[in-house]
């Protein structure tokens, strides 16, 4: 075995001294500002004593406790998003169809504008969420600062 391939020869594979490097997980710029989406609907839901909990806001489940919505948040997320990309592979192959000639002249193939079902609404919802997380942050960077904004000369008329 070549140098610096494997275990020396006198250790083990499996054995204490040698070190198992993982690599590190590093969230991309779209799971952070997911993160923060459903962090920020965690926030507006509303606890409702009389349901035990908070609503979510696209279905009726109800939760008790943060994490318990934010794994919600994260399953239906994920399950809306397969459900997308099925129909956006489902959806090209009938148009490359539909294009090809490969369907005879006068019938058509009937394709939904989307997905249906609650896990597309979740995604659509922290969809919208996130956009709206990223907007507010960005006017929260803009912001003029009152220090430099006063000490620039006014312009005349």
């Amino acid at each position: 075995m070549p140098e610096g391939h494997g275990p020396n020869s006198d250790e083990e594979e499996d054995s204490p001294g040698a070190v198992v490097k993982r690599p590190e997980l590093i969230p991309t710029a779209t799971e952070k500002w997911k993160q923060k989406a459903f962090h920020s609907l965690v926030r507006k839901m509303m606890y409702n004593p009389h349901m035990g909990g908070a609503k979510c806001p696209f279905c009726d489940e109800i939760f008790a406790k943060e994490t318990s919505a934010l794994d919600h948040f994260e399953a239906r997320y994920a399950e809306g998003e397969r459900d997308y990309r099925k129909w956006w592979d489902y959806s090209w192959a009938m148009q490359q169809l539909q294009t090809s000639g490969s369907i005879p002249p006068g019938s058509s193939l009937i394709v939904e504008s989307g997905p249906q079902g609650l896990p597309y609404e979740h995604f659509i919802g922290v969809r919208q969420e996130m956009d709206l997380v990223k907007k507010t942050t960005r006017k929260k960077k803009r912001k003029p600062n009152s220090v430099t904004s006063a000490s620039k000369p006014a312009k005349a008329a």
